[in-house]
């Protein structure tokens, strides 16, 4: 492990958050303006009963008020995923893209023999030796990061509101990822920070939390999918009667019927999240998942790593078209497999062997958003300066909804078709005028 520190630390809350989240607590059932109920919680020995009484009835929202940066420091790539699943959640990553991974360091699960260990930290030594062998041979690091395996320590910001803290607590420490250790661990962390800092919402977190303590019971499960092989997008569900429905949009505004194009380039496109999609991407890799799961506004459904096939793999183009590279990349995850297989007969745990994913395997994930997250995603993802394998399947996904509803979604595409103007700056790939 690289680095001293390691682990979740609260570094900011709002200052003044016990005065806020008061003053809301009163604003329902007291006189006075909003500015006055803030000025009659300062230095007001009932505040943090005024909070716990409201907070008793069931509306948290008043402690969405209270405002949390947290630094998450050298936790695995695992880790990161889960945290990243909390969609009123900030986050900020470091990028695998531009930074050097080689000494980032990994994580070991603490649960694992001292036999399952030793084979572990070896082979996932051998693996930072490939990453950066692949660096070195000119590969560039957005693919030779394919090699990397889970376990690898990740860095990152993240802001929170209090309610969504809870919530995250909860779930590390009773929801269904709590036979992961690091999880756990990290969430009590936070919990014994959170008491030093806000009293109130560690209190909370006790009086709230019995839904979540049988969080560890893993659900029925059912026959698993067939894998296809297939590769690219898949419109699973669509609406069928997408123009009407922002006709009946207009017509309740009480506006003239818009055209598609003058919704796409409105401020306000809000007649867009009308039109729901559900779609699939076939074969894409971990680290490609990444790239989605940062869109809030979208419902996802992610497998486990653990359920994650270690011979099913992405290989870049500039790693295909060299024989000696691409032997070396195929070894080296044939390699994975079979250490996991190993590790698996010696009995080590799936969610152990879960930080053995590489970011090269591929998954099958579905996602549901509404046509305007999907302008926003488009905008991003279809840019030439996106990463290349989440614009092959942007680009894919775009195309087929284009060929379904092309009065609406060929009005969509990257930031420059969309509005005439590139916001890349001096990064503009130069096609089209910038900012």
């Amino acid at each position: 492990m690289k680095g001293n520190e390691t682990g979740a630390f609260i570094i900011d809350v709002n200052d003044k958050w016990e005065r806020v989240a008061a003053a809301a607590a009163r604003m329902s059932t007291q006189k006075g303006n909003a500015l006055a109920m803030f000025k009659n919680s300062e230095d007001n020995a009932a505040n943090g009963r005024s909070i716990k009484k409201v907070l008793s009835s069931g509306h948290g929202s008043i402690i969405e008020h209270v405002v949390f940066n947290i630094a998450f420091c050298n936790v695995s790539a695992l880790t990161e995923q889960f945290m990243i699943q909390f969609r009123l959640a900030s986050f900020v990553v470091k990028s695998r893209r531009y930074v050097d991974f080689s000494d980032a360091g990994f994580y070991t699960p603490v649960g694992m023999s001292a036999g399952q260990r030793a084979i572990y930290e070896n082979h996932v030594k051998f693996l930072f030796g490939e990453y950066k062998y692949f660096s070195e041979a000119g590969i560039p690091r957005e693919d030779a990061r394919f090699v990397l395996p889970s376990c690898f320590c990740s860095n990152f910001y993240c802001t929170v509101n209090g309610r969504e803290l809870l919530l995250m607590l909860r779930r590390m420490m009773y929801g269904y990822c709590v036979r992961s250790c690091e999880v756990r661990s990290l969430g009590e962390q936070l919990l014994s920070q959170l008491k030093e800092v806000c009293p109130v919402l560690y209190d909370e977190f006790y009086v709230s939390r019995s839904e979540f303590m049988n969080g560890a019971k893993q659900p029925a499960m059912r026959k698993k999918r067939k894998t296809t092989h297939a590769k690219g997008a898949e419109i699973l569900m669509y609406p069928k009667n997408a123009a009407k429905i922002l006709d009946l949009c207009a017509q309740y505004r009480g506006t003239v019927t818009e055209t598609p194009a003058e919704i796409v380039r409105s401020p306000r496109p809000r007649a867009l999240e009308h039109l729901v999609y559900s779609f699939a991407f076939h074969g894409i890799s971990l680290s490609g998942i990444t790239h989605i799961v940062r869109h809030r506004m979208q419902s996802i459904v992610v497998p486990p790593l653990s359920a994650a096939d270690p011979l099913r793999y992405l290989i870049p183009d500039k790693i295909r078209h060299n024989e000696t590279l691409r032997t070396r990349y195929e070894a080296a995850f044939a390699k994975n497999a079979g250490v996991i297989e190993a590790l698996r007969k010696d009995s080590a745990q799936p969610e152990d062997l879960a930080y053995l994913a590489l970011s090269g395997n591929v998954m099958d994930v579905m996602s549901t958003m509404n046509a305007r997250e999907l302008l926003l995603f488009f905008k991003l993802r279809t840019c030439s300066r996106a990463q290349w394998e989440i614009r092959e399947f942007a680009n894919d996904l775009h195309e087929k909804l284009t060929a379904l509803e092309p009065n609406i979604f060929s009005h969509f595409g990257p930031s420059c078709h969309v509005t005439g103007v590139c916001p890349e700056g001096s990064l503009s790939c130069g096609r089209m005028r910038y900012r």
